[in-house]
């Protein structure tokens, strides 16, 4: 994370963060304190994003060293903060020192491995159940344990795709133009038959599942995911990412879901430079698609050098390579909805927010959606 500006009211300082889309970032410095990081959280549906969850595993991770420890929000930090222009809504954390990933990363088969060992990591520190539990399965949901800490309803990766997809199904007539002006495919473009976005999450979530239960119990779990393990939200120690020492941060989307949506969404981002630039604030270079063999590495690590599970999570993840781009792209209709983008007639963004040259989440959208229906 790279500061990019600084506000200052003693005891703390507070330089903003380069960040994700999403939420505000402050480095938060005092001459008695450690330095730490403060998130100014946006509101996000809670069928999208459960905050209860995300402190949850995030404080379950930190015990590992596998994520930053959570931390008060003194009282003075909190009013400075709201002077700055944040919400009440606040999360500390420690800071934690080291390099976070670039785009480029994600081809060096070291970081590929590191990466890959901090999921299994990850994926280890709760029970697991099967994986229809994830994926849509009225009958296996109850069997989901509870994660300690989190309240309220339970995430999974298929609950989630249904809220987006529901969320699509019901725009306004102005975003339903800007959807349509940014290039963004029909539901049965994703899957074929759908006649809504809810139809086509179910059917793209349905697939999934089918070939996981045609794997074998033994072959697919449900567990704790990351579900937006980009380059930008892993930190390595140095200028290596060789060995164990990866910290994930931004635990924001965690939800219950097979391990291959996890290594899905390293493999996918691998093409994605999420502050690219250009009028759009992203770019997505299909020919930066991760090559089969460091795909493997990839799963290899993951499968602790088993070859046999290692193939089969691979198939696995491509499998679920649709479902990740479905996710997303849902998930840029929504956020171009809520921050009232707009495109033109001819297709240019209007009212792009973030990224270096303004982020168009209309834009996003249809990349991802079409990317969707590619894999058709």
């Amino acid at each position: 994370m790279a500061a990019a500006g600084t506000v200052q009211k003693s005891p703390f300082t507070l330089r903003t963060l380069v960040g994700g889309a999403t939420n505000k970032l402050f480095l938060v410095t005092s001459a008695d304190r450690p330095p730490s990081v403060l998130r100014c959280l946006q509101a996000l549906p809670n069928e999208v994003v459960s905050r209860h969850i995300e402190v949850a595993v995030q404080s379950l991770a930190s015990r590992v060293r596998l994520a930053p420890m959570l931390l008060d929000v003194p009282d003075d930090l909190r009013e400075q903060a709201v002077a700055a222009g944040c919400s009440e809504a606040l999360r500390l954390e420690a800071f934690v020192e080291g390099r976070v990933l670039k785009r480029g990363d994600f081809h060096d088969p070291a970081s590929l491995r590191a990466v890959g060992r901090a999921l299994r990591r990850l994926h280890g520190l709760m029970p697991t159940a099967p994986a229809a539990a994830s994926l849509g399965d009225p009958g296996a949901a109850g069997e989901l344990p509870a994660i300690p800490g989190a309240r309220g309803a339970c995430i999974t990766v298929a609950s989630r795709a249904d809220a987006l997809a529901r969320g699509a199904d019901s725009l306004s007539p102005e975003d339903l133009a800007s959807m349509s002006l940014a290039g963004c495919p029909a539901p049965s473009d994703v899957h074929p038959g759908s006649r809504s976005w809810k139809e086509a999450a179910r059917g793209v979530v349905g697939a999934l599942r089918a070939r996981l239960e045609a794997d074998g119990p033994g072959r697919a779990r449900s567990v704790v995911a990351h579900c937006d393990a980009n380059p930008g939200n892993v930190i390595v120690p140095g200028d290596t990412a060789a060995g164990d020492g990866v910290t994930l941060i931004d635990f924001e989307y965690s939800a219950w879901a097979p391990p291959c949506v996890d290594l899905a969404n390293v493999m996918e981002e691998a093409c994605i430079e999420n502050n690219a630039a250009n009028d759009t604030g992203f770019e997505v270079a299909e020919s930066l698609r991760l090559p089969g063999s460091l795909a493997e590495q990839l799963c290899l690590a993951y499968s602790e050098g088993d070859e046999e599970a290692a193939g089969v999570l691979l198939a696995q993840a491509r499998e679920a390579a649709r479902l990740v781009r479905l996710i997303w792209g849902l998930w840029g209709v929504g956020m171009g909805s809520s921050r009232g983008q707009r495109v033109s007639d001819a297709g240019a963004a209007l009212g792009a927010d973030g990224g270096p040259a303004g982020w168009s989440c209309w834009h996003y959208a249809a990349t991802q959606l079409r990317r969707a229906a590619a894999v058709v």
